[in-house]
């Protein structure tokens, strides 16, 4: 019977029921509707962003946070204070396949199976296997009682010659529970007369404490899980995709979130984070990647910027820490128009000037602090982390060549900086859906369009992972959040949420500032 309800539970976990796979790959008149009320309610709640003034881009965001509502998350929102239970939307399909997997499983990995069964049910099941096991020698010590009719001494003198049924039970209860025994007849504890029952008592014990042992280290394994201690780390609402300009005018644009362990008097161990880009492509266009409707639905990691992922990205959040992704060319969310260009726009990726990335995913940040080198000459294959060093090597060059008297083909000479490296020289140029446009003098002239376009169009989530060791358990957890197009605010920062008491001489965090975003 176990091993039903075990198998039962096993392909409800594995499987999905066709109302579970269908809306999350296809838009019906039900979703729709259920939609736009998510929509309504995600625009309501985005009153945590502080922004004084009505722009466009506020009414560019509400528009499309209306519009979006087919997008369908991996990892749902189903706590309070916007948080996740940790819990993936992706299931298994196929149950003929599955059930010859799930008996493979079953016999192969069993512990951790039962240890993902509801509380109740492996309640039930332990019960009736401890059950099962009184009743079964129960039962032997009653057909060996008639096998060996006044020598086991299991029944009184004046029975028909076997112990019933119900002194049997409370027999095997007691040889179960290691009571003592008050003998149902006239013989002593040791059963000289009947080695049978010693035997039989002999294999009762052995299993008994097998069984205790296990019991034991089951629920120990499940009352120690640190599953759950995931639930104190809480991540921000919302996801900030803002701007900066460097001292040379090299405009940069960085994704936000913010992090933070409600239990901050207790650290968590080795604390560090990932972040993945999702995105759902066939869900928005109607379209599959091939006739039987199956796609690939890929994980593409995003590399951390704070705190450094070179440095294993390890960050404390007993205080509120933001972290940071750096939407470079080699960002997986990075718009196309954005990745044809490098530092800032300035030198197109099909000029030769910059370094094959090779399939790695690497960081265009790097490549300006120097720690690789992201540039190239076409000329000589002189590599340089910066433009500006770049030119300073072309320009170099074309006057020693010149004053050498080196040919001009294939030489540095043949190369026109101003002609090949023309765009952003002074400024950051922003391909809104109007077209180029100078960004000098307007704070919010288009200069997100493309990015609100583009995670539109791939339906982008983002995933962002924070995995740490519980200090009292030693067990590691990861903590999850969510970040779907209307959940991502376009400029703006995280607003101040520490505060010092000065009486009871301690920093306290404000809650109720936790997703709050200034403009």
């Amino acid at each position: 019977m176990f091993k039903d309800t075990m198998l039962k539970s096993m392909m409800d976990n594995l499987t999905e029921t066709e109302a579970d796979v269908t809306p999350q790959w296809c838009v019906d008149e039900t979703q729709v509707e259920e939609g736009k009320e998510a929509a309504e309610v995600a625009w309501e709640e985005s009153s945590d962003i502080d922004d004084s003034s009505s722009s466009d881009d506020s009414d560019f965001l509400r528009s499309t946070q209306r519009a979006n509502i087919t997008t369908r998350r991996i990892l749902e929102r189903n706590l309070p204070f916007h948080q996740s239970k940790n819990t993936l939307s992706i299931g298994n399909h196929n149950k003929s396949a599955l059930k010859k997997m799930a008996w493979f499983i079953y016999h192969h990995d069993w512990f951790h199976l039962y240890l993902r069964l509801p509380t109740y049910a492996s309640v039930l099941i332990f019960l009736s296997l401890w059950t099962s096991m009184i009743l079964v020698f129960a039962g032997l010590y009653i057909a060996i009682d008639k096998s060996h009719p006044g020598d086991c001494g299991l029944s009184f003198t004046d029975d028909d010659g076997s112990i019933k049924y119900g002194s049997a039970f409370a027999f095997s209860l007691e040889t179960t529970t290691t009571v003592g025994y008050g003998l149902p007849g006239d013989s002593n504890a040791f059963f000289e007369n009947c080695p049978s029952v010693q035997v039989c008592i002999y294999f009762h014990m052995v299993l008994s404490m097998m069984f205790n042992a296990f019991l034991f280290s089951f629920f120990f394994a499940r009352l120690s899980r640190c599953e759950q201690r995931a639930i104190q780390v809480i991540f921000s609402d919302k996801a900030i995709v803002k701007r900066e300009f460097t001292k040379d005018g090299i405009c940069r644009y960085k994704l936000d979130v913010r992090a933070y362990d409600i239990d901050s008097p207790h650290p968590i161990v080795e604390t560090h984070v990932r972040i993945y880009a999702i995105k759902h492509t066939p869900l928005l266009m109607g379209v599959s990647a091939n006739d039987e409707g199956y796609h690939d639905l890929k994980f593409s990691p995003m590399r951390v910027e704070n705190p450094n992922d070179e440095l294993g990205a390890m960050l404390y959040i007993s205080a509120p820490h933001i972290i940071s992704h750096h939407i470079g060319m080699y960002s997986p969310i990075c718009p196309p128009e954005k990745k044809a260009f490098a530092e800032g726009g300035r030198v197109p990726i099909k000029s030769g000037f910059v370094v094959d990335s090779a399939g790695f995913r690497l960081r265009e940040l790097d490549s300006h602090v120097e720690t690789r080198t992201g540039l190239q000459c076409t000329v000589c294959g002189e590599t340089y982390g910066t433009y500006k060093n770049l030119v300073r090597h072309i320009e170099q060059n074309k006057r020693l060549e010149a004053n050498d008297g080196v040919p001009i083909i294939d030489s540095h000479q043949e190369l026109n900086v101003q002609k090949i490296f023309k765009r952003g020289e002074s400024y950051d140029r922003c391909h809104s859906s109007y077209g180029i446009m100078d960004d000098s003098n307007n704070e919010n002239a288009g200069c997100y369009d493309q990015f609100k376009k583009h995670f539109k169009e791939c339906n982008l989530e983002i995933l962002v992972i924070i995995e740490g060791i519980d200090p009292m358990m030693s067990g590691t957890f990861q903590a999850m959040q969510s970040y779907a197009f209307e959940d991502i605010v376009y400029g703006g920062e995280f607003a101040p949420c520490m505060l010092s008491d000065q009486q009871e001489g301690i920093a306290k965090v404000d809650l109720k500032r936790f997703h709050k975003i200034v403009r």
